[in-house]
């Protein structure tokens, strides 16, 4: 399949591409991937992986990382024994995978001589793999597998895969289908399952855990045939990535835990909840919780538990056997608030006070909790809900008031997510009451709670900002040129500092500052033109006004990778480093001239840009400013870049205006040249110049 998420994403470049002429720069766009097969392995195998896209064709590094929530994976996990291009849109890679490898989700990346990909979703799991073969359209057709094992299959158009199981004993059969949480593309699975007569057991879809992808189990009370078969609801599909794989075992899929948070550096005893029926108790499940769990967390607070699994990793357990993992993790909250379990206390003594945590249940329809804290006149809370995220059915709503008195502050869901947040200023000294509900009314064992009560505090971050809508934030450095790139930041003052970490070898760039009223920053990497092609993850650092210390600057990176109708993101991942790479060197430069006149409030002014242009060498480029100072409108405009131009058509003029409050200084300025050329897009920047900005004359504002 061509996943729609990401056909739709090049679907402007692939556009442009039809008019634009031979150069240079088409072999040197940035590389994208779209999807890879197959999307795992087991552990203790050897496998060789297709990754499929556009600008394959030099490939000279394949990235793997840990998903958030995730330990930190180290080389010994997954192996890159070979790497190599076998034609532009593909490239074949050859991973072993360590028999002791860490359970989950790696996030692969593939880096080439000119630029860095997106993200890749790659499982390791418990269960060998098989492929699904494609005379499989019918029950009497089904292909037969063993059990526990995991089927990597694919639907076209109208397509729908059947399959086969022998069940030698009574047992209660698992499976559980990934289509959209392997990263590729909004496909929506349903699951079928029948017994030897043909009469259906199971007909799921969408599920609470799995959300579009279904999950199923069936108690086999003698040995026999058992079939299930895998379509697209819609029945749509395509001829290449409509992927998905199939879980198939006698595992254990519990779907939330109690407690549903844990504290760093303890060790934990979890009481697994939900397998089969809501109110299936599992058992219990002991995991070590390292110190730095949150750190680790991506900023989302969660940690993967893969229930059942056999390791001797710090946050996982070592229990009976492989085939009683679960094949995905349940998540639990990370943190370090103190926990009141589900409980009405009558005295104020029994009252927690702020900060503080509880956790409960929704047991039955129309039921509401009613939890309590003590805090202090002006105090600023925030009063956040903790249950959807980890897969609970409950659609929560809060209020907050005194007991007994009018509810000062409710709130239901917040942006896109089901669990609601409050923010309030408490009025007076004294005990508060949270009451919790569902939404619809509902109520069952699963629907279990966490709410997290604590003082606002500001917490400083910053994310890469895009050129484009739905670009990815890979950071292409050229040799002997400079990369430039935004970086928009929460919670810092003005006067701030802050800097680049970690640049590979032969770049260096400056420093920038926070500007009054402003909170996006203009970054620039120059790389020497001897530097060598590497990659490097990036962070940040900041100072506070007036100090010499640098402190780490959480990096909150969002990368979307499965979107749906109306392109509204379905399937995110987090970063917490930027990935950037030294690449060769393009094939044209600017020089933009430095004004000789300040710019006046309330008028404007123009930037002269010159193209550089190789031999042979000849596009249009398209000029923007990076980052335009406070009050500072900046237009953009093209220019030919081509050896066969006149000098006035290799230069054009980039108006800037500035409005009758724009910061009045002296700002530097980089102009950014962006050119496209075979279904993707390469761009660079200016040198700095300096900007002045100034007030009007006092005369002249006396006579207006």
């Amino acid at each position: 399949m061509n996943p729609v998420s990401r056909t739709l994403r090049w679907a402007l470049w692939t556009a442009m591409v039809l008019g634009c002429a031979a150069s240079g720069l088409a072999a040197q766009v940035w590389p994208k991937t779209t999807y890879l097969r197959p999307h795992g392995a087991c552990r203790g195998t050897t496998v060789n992986v297709e990754i499929h896209g556009t600008n394959l064709g030099d490939a000279r590094e394949l990235l793997v990382r840990s998903a958030p929530g995730y330990p930190t994976s180290t080389a010994r996990d997954i192996e890159v024994l070979a790497l190599k291009s076998v034609k532009d849109s593909t490239v074949l890679a050859t991973l072993r995978v360590a028999p002791d490898a860490r359970l989950g989700t790696r996030q692969l990346r593939v880096r080439t001589a000119h630029g860095v990909s997106g993200i890749e979703f790659f499982r390791i799991g418990t269960r060998p793999h098989v492929a699904e073969r494609e005379d499989n359209d019918a029950p009497e057709t089904a292909q037969k597998i063993e059990l526990e094992s995991c089927i990597d299959g694919s639907l076209q158009s109208g397509d729908i895969d059947w399959f086969e199981v022998d069940i030698d004993r009574p047992l209660r059969l698992r499976i559980e289908v990934l289509g959209v949480r392997l990263g590729d593309a909004p496909i929506d699975p349903r699951l079928v399952i029948v017994d030897a007569d043909g009469a259906q057991l199971r007909d799921v879809d969408d599920t609470m855990f799995g959300r579009m992808d279904p999950l199923a189990y069936v108690d086999v009370e003698r040995p026999g045939r058992v079939r299930f078969a895998v379509r697209d609801t819609g029945w749509r599909g395509a001829t290449t990535g409509a992927d998905y794989c199939v879980e198939v075992g006698t595992f254990a899929r519990p779907r939330l835990s109690k407690p549903l948070a844990v504290r760093p550096g303890t060790t934990a005893t979890l009481r697994l909840l939900g397998d089969g029926a809501d109110s299936d108790d599992v058992g219990l499940n002991e995991i070590r919780v390292p110190s730095d769990a949150l750190e680790r967390s991506g900023g989302l607070g969660l940690m993967a538990v893969h229930p059942f699994a056999t390791s001797n990793l710090p946050w996982s357990t070592r229990i009976e056997s492989p085939a009683r993992a679960a094949p995905t993790p349940l998540h639990v909250r990370v943190s370090d608030l103190a926990t009141t379990f589900e409980r009405d206390p009558e005295a104020e003594a029994d009252v927690p006070a702020v900060p503080c945590a509880f956790e409960g249940c929704i047991e039955r329809p129309r039921e509401a909790d009613r939890l309590r804290f003590r805090g202090k006149k002006g105090d600023r809370l925030r009063i956040q809900v903790v249950a959807r995220i980890l897969r609970s059915p409950l659609d929560a709503v809060i209020s907050i008031r005194k007991p007994r008195d009018r509810v000062i502050a409710s709130s239901d869901d917040t942006g896109t997510s089901v669990d609601p947040v409050l923010d309030v200023t408490l009025p007076s000294d004294g005990a508060y009451e949270v009451t919790i509900t569902d939404r619809i009314r509902s109520g069952g064992p699963l629907h279990r709670y966490r709410v997290e009560v604590d003082r606002v505090k500001r917490r400083p971050y910053a994310r890469v900002l895009p050129p484009g809508r739905n670009e990815d934030h890979a950071i292409a450095i050229p040799r002997g040129g400079r990369s430039g790139f935004r970086v928009v930041t929460s919670g810092l003052e003005a006067g701030t500092r802050c800097r680049l970490e970690g640049l590979p070898p032969g770049c260096t760039s400056e420093v920038c500052t926070v500007e009054r009223g402003a909170s996006i920053l203009g970054f620039v990497i120059h790389a020497r033109p001897d530097a060598g092609l590497s990659y490097a993850s990036l962070g940040l650092s900041v100072s506070a006004p007036g100090e010499d210390a640098w402190q780490p600057l959480r990096i909150w990176q969002v990368s979307d990778l499965v979107r749906v109708t109306n392109n509204q993101p379905y399937l995110r991942t987090i970063e917490t480093e930027l990935p950037a790479a030294v690449v060769e060197e393009l094939p044209f430069d600017i020089k933009v001239v430095a004004p000789s006149e300040p710019l006046v409030r309330g008028e404007a002014i123009s930037l002269s840009v010159r193209a550089r242009p190789a031999k042979g060498f000849g596009e249009t480029l398209r000029l923007r400013v990076l980052q335009a100072p406070p009050g500072i409108s900046a237009g953009t405009t093209s220019l030919r870049a081509s050896e066969k131009a006149s000098e006035k058509e290799r230069e054009a003029q980039l108006e800037l205006r500035a409005n009758e409050s724009a910061a009045i200084g002296t700002f530097g300025i980089h102009v950014m040249a962006r050119v496209y050329g075979r279904g993707g897009f390469y761009e660079c920047a200016s040198d700095v110049v300096k900007l002045r900005i100034v007030a009007k004359p006092e005369a002249e504002v006396g006579t207006k």
